[in-house]
């Protein structure tokens, strides 16, 4: 009969925690996104049931300031809003828009494209007490 209750001076389990632990401290550091990454055009589309399809953009910069944006919902005329607030803690994005109550929060994901850079932010787009799910795709350059 085999006995489960040996006890032995070896013990495996906490050296192997310790090697996930660190080996997962090292992928973090190697995924990491900075905001730089983030600059380029980001468009998403959405449907409310009224006129089909309709595209939002937020356009992404960054200088010796950080990040900043304009954003644009051309079906409803809006071009080249000024985002007052980005923030990004690397994985999490939100741009506020106080001028037209318009909030964008998401997550970015890890996916990269050819030039190293997320291609992908999926979240949620708020307008005046409605919430919509919006994918964001970084459009390439060619």
């Amino acid at each position: 009969m085999l006995n489960l209750f040996v006890k032995s001076r070896y013990r495996p389990i906490p050296a192997l925690l310790l090697l996930i632990a660190i080996g997962a401290g090292s992928a973090q550091a190697q995924d990491a996104i900075e905001e730089a990454d983030l600059v380029g055009e980001w468009r998403g589309i959405y449907n409310i049931n009224i006129g089909g399809d309709r595209e939002i953009i937020f356009t992404v910069t960054h200088d010796e300031d950080g990040l900043k944006a304009t954003f644009d919902d051309p079906s409803r005329g809006m071009l080249a809003i000024s985002v007052e607030t980005i923030t990004f803690d690397g994985k999490n994005i939100r741009f506020q828009i106080p001028r037209i109550y318009g909030d964008y929060n998401g997550i970015v994901l890890p996916a990269l494209g050819s030039d190293g850079k997320p291609l992908r932010i999926d979240g949620d787009w708020a307008q005046a007490g409605e919430f919509i799910p919006i994918m964001l795709n970084r459009t390439l350059a060619d």
